[in-house]
């Protein structure tokens, strides 16, 4: 056999699955991500998954605004302290 020399790229095709999209997802459930898994419940503290409810807040000022969901409220920011909020 000769060796394969500076190898970038590999794609396996598997009749069984739908790889055209770039990732298989399962056809039942939501997938196994780690989020799904719980894999790190506990060990980050802000990052609880408190549901599609909610306000994000300032932790200076007490800036609210209600949280709306899809969007994390660390990519918002404060508009009077120019910091990212927090869910509460």
């Amino acid at each position: 056999m000769k060796g394969i020399e500076n190898l970038q790229y590999v794609a396996i095709q598997i009749k069984s699955h739908e790889v055209s999209t770039g990732f298989y997802k399962p056809t039942f459930g939501k997938g196994f991500g780690w989020q799904r898994k719980g894999k790190f419940k506990g060990e980050i503290e802000k990052a609880s998954g408190s549901g599609p409810g909610g306000d994000c807040a300032c932790p200076e000022c007490g800036y609210k605004i209600i949280h709306q969901r899809g969007m994390p409220c660390s990519g918002l920011q404060c508009p009077n302290c120019k910091i990212n909020l927090e869910r509460k």
